[in-house]
Formats: structure tokens, C-alpha cells, sequence
């Protein structure tokens, strides 16, 4: 009787071993793909810092274009700056709370 299970245990014993290799193999995947994730991300949050100090360059240039140029620039201008002082009273006045 055993040697008649004989073939069902090696075909089993196959499988299994195929399973292990491929659980192994993903494993390693799966390793390499966390690293790459990790990298994007820094990769993400240095380009949103850049995003954001190119973005402060542009108001600044845009304001400081708007002190020379005609007087349409110069009245945005002049209306960022007063939307910058009231953003900065805002903040005063939720300091003071």
C-alpha cells in the first residue's frame, strides 16, 4: 500500500518545494519593491520642498515686478501685500488668544 502513495507523496513533495521557491522569490521582490517605495518617497517629498521654494520665488518675483512696472501690476502688487499683513495680523491675533 505505501508504494502505491509513493507518487502522490513526490508530486506533493514537488509542489511544496516549488511553493518554497517561489514564496522566496517574491519575498525578494517584494524587499527590492519596498526599498524603491522608499526611495520615491524621498524622492516625492524633495521635489514638493523644491515645488514650494520655486513657488515663494515666484511671488516674490511677481511682487518685486509689480513695484516697477505699470500700474496694474503695482495695484496687485500692492494687493498681495496687504493680503500678506492681514494673514500676518490673523496670526498675531490667534498668538494673543
Amino acid at each position: 500500500m505505501y508504494m502505491s502513495h509513493l507518487p502522490l507523496i513526490e508530486s506533493l513533495r514537488s509542489k511544496v518545494m516549488r511553493l518554497v521557491e517561489l514564496n522566496a522569490a517574491l519575498r525578494q521582490e517584494c524587499g527590492k519593491l519596498s526599498e524603491q517605495r522608499t526611495k520615491l518617497q524621498r524622492e516625492k517629498a524633495e521635489l514638493n520642498e523644491r515645488i514650494a521654494s520655486l513657488e515663494e520665488r515666484i511671488k516674490f518675483l511677481e511682487l518685486k515686478q509689480g513695484f516697477g512696472a505699470d500700474e496694474a501690476a503695482q495695484r496687485r502688487a500692492r494687493s498681495r501685500v496687504n493680503r500678506l499683513i492681514k494673514e500676518v495680523d490673523r496670526c498675531i491675533a490667534m498668538i494673543n488668544k
